[in-house]
């Protein structure tokens, strides 16, 4: 076992409870055809139903020139079984929003492939959710305390139940770039590689990148000032105040998951999220006070896990309006102390890579099992219990050393 995937782990633990089931909305993904019918427009989670509705579609307009595709991914065999169709009725793909994961089979089979110039497309290993990650989640052995660990040997191209050879094949006959489909499918499953534009250009990923975006889109298709409304409270508007560029970032992220079938909560927890986990590494140069409270939080979040049963550590975390209203609290807490990382103007010399690992490696990993950690084998919900005991044992130490411990997690957040 490396110690990277555990503090990986973590990750699952600092915003649990505050994510909500991302799904796609109510009645799954979103369907229609211009009113011309030369283009498609499809929204949402790929499925055996997405795919049945988009059949339909797709026989009944058979003049169709055009799919314009928004979805963070899905079933591997109904992105295949859409992409069939693209390519039996030569359907150019366009991508105006996000297109992500099994989303990518969908816009290989378009021989015309374009994005718009805020979209973002995202490639990563295939996997079956009910299982654990395939073997290619190994790291090499000179490799660092990593949250995303890179395989060592990828194991992407192998045949078999995760279908990574297949997507090799399908890339290569798109005219992919060899090294550009190597790196990802290399990216682990539970990471998501989004190359730049002019890579994507450059390796024949995409053909085209438009300069403007969609004049006209489906019924559903929401305007930033409108998917962006939702993005108040301490933690948005000391991102607004303290940092507009990276503010610039979290509306587009909020405006490509509400117009990728995301409804407003769901697309706001997955965005928090995001900027949660990139504000966390920050954290580990902030001033000792800013820190204390910080890990006074996320100690509660843990306690929290624990008092219901690790329940928050499932896929299908569910809360009862009780657990909903806690979750919320602490959600707002640490908002609150975010919001003042982003107001600081003085930063603590960061603690060098080598002393953190030594610190996690000494009183993080020492469980007494013979030098084996107990993420060994780990899935997520294991890692996520897991996780909730480190940080309450990291809360449990005297106040120095409880700081330090978080500290050097912190820097490999």
């Amino acid at each position: 076992m490396t110690k990277g995937l555990g503090i990986a782990a973590l990750a699952l633990v600092l915003t649990a409870g505050g994510a909500a089931a991302q799904t796609a909305e109510p009645g799954g993904a979103r369907i229609e055809a211009s009113a011309d019918g030369a283009t498609l427009y499809f929204a949402g989670e790929i499925d055996l139903a997405g795919y049945n509705a988009f059949h339909a579609l797709a026989t009944a307009r058979r003049g169709a020139k055009r799919l314009v595709i928004s979805s963070p991914g899905g079933e591997v065999m109904a992105a295949r079984l859409m992409a069939s169709i693209v390519n039996r009725q030569h359907l150019a793909v366009h991508v105006e929003h996000l297109c992500a994961s099994a989303c990518t089979i969908v816009l290989m089979a378009g021989a015309d492939r374009s994005m718009g110039p805020a979209a973002r497309i995202g490639f990563h290993q295939s996997y079956v959710a009910a299982l654990p990650p395939p073997p290619a989640m190994k790291e090499s052995a000179d490799s660092k305390i990593s949250g995303n660990p890179r395989p060592a040997q990828p194991d992407a191209g192998a045949p078999g139940l995760f279908g990574d050879a297949m997507m090799r094949r399908i890339m290569a006959d798109a005219g992919v770039d060899t090294a550009f489909i190597g790196h990802a499918l290399a990216t682990p499953p539970d990471d998501m590689w989004y190359p730049a534009a002019d890579e994507l250009l450059a390796a024949k990923a995409i053909t085209r990148r438009e300069a403007t975006g969609l004049v006209a889109g489906p019924s559903w298709a929401i305007g930033r000032a409108e998917a962006t409304a939702a993005l108040t409270g301490p933690l948005w508007d000391a991102l607004r105040q303290h940092r507009p560029q990276q503010w610039g970032e979290a509306t587009d992220d909020m405006w490509r998951q509400r117009n990728s079938g995301r409804t407003t909560g769901d697309a706001l927890a997955i965005v928090r999220d995001t900027w949660v986990n990139r504000l966390m590494h920050e954290a580990a140069r902030a001033p000792d006070p800013l820190v204390a409270r910080l890990l006074d939080v996320e100690a509660r979040r843990s306690r929290q896990a624990r008092a219901n049963g690790y329940r928050t550590c499932t896929a299908n975390y569910a809360p009862s309006p009780g657990e909903a209203a806690a979750d919320a609290a602490v959600n707002a807490s640490e908002d609150a102390v975010l919001a003042e990382l982003l107001a600081l103007t003085r930063w603590k010399k960061p603690m060098s890579e080598d002393k953190a690992a030594d610190l996690i490696a000494t009183h993080l990993f020492d469980y007494g099992t013979g030098g084996q950690s107990p993420f060994a084998r780990s899935t997520e919900e294991r890692d996520c219990r897991e996780g909730t005991r480190i940080l309450e044992r990291i809360a449990a130490q005297p106040e120095k050393q409880r700081l330090r411990l978080f500290r050097a997690l912190l820097t490999f957040y």
